[in-house]
């Protein structure tokens, strides 16, 4: 299952967009990009919306699921409908 800080840093580079250009994108902070990116936090259900989009632009397939045993939410690198 591949995370999704290192899905943030491939689409970067398919993109070859520097972490400004993708904050910019997403109309986020550089700092919160970063985090994610660090797995620090996890984006919200809107960044998440906005985060599939971009996936979807470049041919990458991901699913946001929440996790069973914590409280935040989680990752799955099931394609959707899986």
């Amino acid at each position: 299952m591949e995370m999704l800080c290192d899905l943030l840093k491939e689409i970067r580079n398919r993109k070859d967009w520097s972490q400004e250009d993708l904050a910019r994108r997403l109309e986020v902070s550089l700092s919160t990009l970063q985090r994610w990116e660090s797995d620090r936090c996890s984006p919200s259900r809107v960044y998440r919306k906005e985060l599939t989009k971009l996936f979807n632009e470049v041919g990458v397939s991901y699913s946001f699921n929440r996790r069973s045993e914590g409280t935040g939410q989680g990752l799955s690198g099931q394609s959707p409908g899986k």
